[in-house]
């Protein structure tokens, strides 16, 4: 969850209490093919931002791989954050290479120039229930136009 405070100061400038709840990053998935993922988020803290974007890129990467995967960040660059009084955040991640190992992916915020997540995978040991919770939450952020399309993949 992320708080904004007011401050008491005679300046009554805004600052930030955050206390960072990650599953608040993402509020849908739009789209998902198998080369791109369109999601929003209506984070207004810049940290969430950033892990929204990540996030549309790792639920992508598990769903490719049936969510038998565990995604994990190896490299950001130049993420984007929205511009001043936007309140939805659109989210566009496409791949751009496959390696047996990592995931590239170019990451748009708004249409503004891309940013760069590259994630690794490992397979998840067989029963692990993280293929279970991340099956759940990818098709509960799916608007409902969308998921039944997705189950059928």
């Amino acid at each position: 969850m992320v708080r904004k405070a007011l401050s008491t100061s005679t300046h009554n400038s805004a600052s930030w209490t955050l206390e960072f709840d990650p599953t608040l990053a993402l509020s849908c998935i739009r789209s998902c093919t198998a080369t791109s993922l369109k999601a929003e988020t209506l984070a207004s803290c810049p940290a969430l931002i950033l892990e929204a974007q990540a996030q549309a890129c790792g639920l992508h990467l598990r769903w490719s791989h049936n969510f038998t995967v565990q995604a994990y960040v190896l490299s950001v660059r130049n993420l984007r954050y929205p511009e001043p009084g936007v309140a939805v955040g659109h989210i566009q991640a496409h791949v751009l290479e496959r390696t047996a190992s990592a995931w590239s992916y170019a990451v748009h915020l708004h249409n503004q120039e891309p940013g760069h997540i590259t994630l690794g995978h490992a397979p998840l040991p067989t029963g692990d229930p993280l293929q279970h919770y991340f099956y759940t939450r990818f098709h509960a952020l799916c608007t409902p136009c969308i998921n039944a399309s997705l189950q059928s993949f």
